[in-house]
């Protein structure tokens, strides 16, 4: 379809280190003026287009792109998403300007894509995870 036109030839990670220090210097600052430009627009964008719809809605697109993934990746993907939506509503409802809010959700949708890149996508609380350096 048209996404095939647009991000067929887009690659996203080129260099899988640059993409792992830029999301750690994200989780450690609070705003999102450093690091590498393309990536910061890259999680903006991804960030609006997130805060546009309903919690918890899937589209029939969305549900057919779906089909044949493992079920925890889709439990992992539905958990960013209905969480990055209540984050963007919730500051908006307390006053918090638009961008302000975008802001936050491209810098947790770093940290749920961390965690995809690090294998940390099980669900549920008490479960094992990969232990990750700090260092």
């Amino acid at each position: 379809g048209s996404e095939d036109r647009i991000f067929g030839e887009v690659q996203i990670a080129p260099d899988y280190n640059e993409v792992i220090c830029f999301i750690e210097t994200l989780k450690m600052k609070l705003g999102l003026k450093a690091g590498n430009t393309h990536l910061r627009c890259l999680l903006i964008e991804a960030a609006k287009g997130i805060c546009k719809g309903a919690i918890g809605h899937k589209s029939k697109e969305l549900r057919s792109r779906q089909s044949g993934q493992a079920a925890d990746v889709i439990a992992y993907a539905d958990k960013a998403n209905t969480r990055l939506r209540s984050k963007y509503y919730k500051m908006i409802r307390h006053g918090k300007k638009k961008n302000v809010a975008v802001a936050a959700v491209a810098r947790e949708l770093a940290c749920f894509i961390w965690g995809m890149m690090t294998g940390n996508i099980t669900s549920g609380a008490g479960t094992s995870a990969p232990a990750v350096s700090q260092g």
